[in-house]
């Protein structure tokens, strides 16, 4: 499916990874999301909702989402566009990227056509895991690319990195056309682009703008890049993100012990099991007990919560 777009211009921000569940080290990562909804249009580099899990846990998040591409939608007159990225791809239930698409609060497009005037340029979606799909390049506007992995450049500096999991770009015939990648997926942003010759001879740019998330890694800001029309036609720039100071917004970094993500996920941990134990018919009995004989968790599971449960109970004596 594809769409064409004549009106205003384009905005492309990196991994959104919402998630009313996460912590990490940040103060406040919910109250991060919601501060990176205010500041978002357009075009979506993927992995747009959570960061370990693929569904939000509370309805009073999912609706706070839901009323932000809402509005996002009736501002951008219905031109909300997404790449999918691995975190928004589910194999058993439907994930929240999926519902939001049903819902009509995103589009996932072939490609889409920014035209302004007599001049334009074609934006072409890499989903995760097809990024090597053969792509409609146009004749005779500029073709851009959106994609969501770890794009590499053998002999490249450090922030084109090249490992053996990274995708050469140098295979990707597909892309040999197109004059500029930018890429999610990889969270902290390049400090500059990098640059491959394709076979053709043509020069394809790869840009990673970085997410504003910064769901684990620390780094001052991000990129979003804004494609718009001027007199020699459709031209694009970076646009600082303007993230919050780092101070504001992760607590020091601290030793393993004192880390307050590890605690954060053991307190989670406790507050799961016990909720399953609520409606357990044997309730009444040593709660211990019943965490110990859980089929469904695993042994170090129930050690970190029962570990966490007695010194609780012995704080309450």
């Amino acid at each position: 499916m594809h769409y064409s777009v004549t009106k205003g211009c384009l905005l492309v921000i990196g991994d959104l990874h919402l998630s009313d569940k996460f912590r990490g080290q940040h103060k406040d990562y919910q109250g991060t999301c919601r501060w990176v909804m205010a500041r978002i249009l357009d075009m979506l580099l993927g992995d747009l909702f959570g960061v370990k899990e693929k569904r939000f846990t509370t309805r009073e998040f999912f609706l706070e989402v839901y009323s932000f591409f809402k509005e996002l939608n009736s501002t951008c007159r219905g031109n909300v566009f997404s790449v999918i990225g691995n975190h928004d791809i589910s194999h058993d239930d439907r994930s929240d990227f999926e519902v939001f698409g049903a819902l009509g609060m995103l589009k996932v497009p072939e490609y889409v056509d920014f035209v302004v005037g007599d001049t334009g340029i074609r934006v072409h979606f890499l989903h995760y895991g097809m990024e090597r799909e053969a792509l409609t390049l146009h004749p005779t506007m500029s073709n851009v690319a959106l994609g969501h992995n770890d794009f590499g450049l053998p002999g490249q500096p450090e922030y084109a990195w090249y490992s053996s999991n990274s995708i050469s770009l140098e295979s990707c015939t597909n892309l040999d056309g197109v004059s500029l990648l930018l890429s999610g997926h990889i969270h902290t942003p390049a400090p500059a682009p990098s640059y491959v010759t394709m076979p053709s001879g043509k020069e394809l740019t790869l840009f990673y703008p970085g997410s504003p998330a910064r769901v684990s890694e620390r780094y001052d800001d991000c990129i979003a890049v804004k494609f718009y029309p001027d007199a020699e036609g459709i031209t694009y720039t970076p646009v600082e993100f303007g993230l919050i100071p780092l101070d504001e917004e992760f607590y020091p970094k601290q030793s393993k012990d004192d880390n307050p993500s590890k605690q954060g996920d053991n307190h989670e941990t406790l507050v799961e099991i016990v909720g399953k134990l609520s409606g357990h018919t044997l309730i009444e009995g040593n709660i211990l007990e019943l965490i110990k004989h859980r089929p469904d968790v695993s042994d170090s599971v129930k050690k970190i919560s029962i570990d966490l449960l007695t010194k609780q109970l012995n704080k309450a004596k």
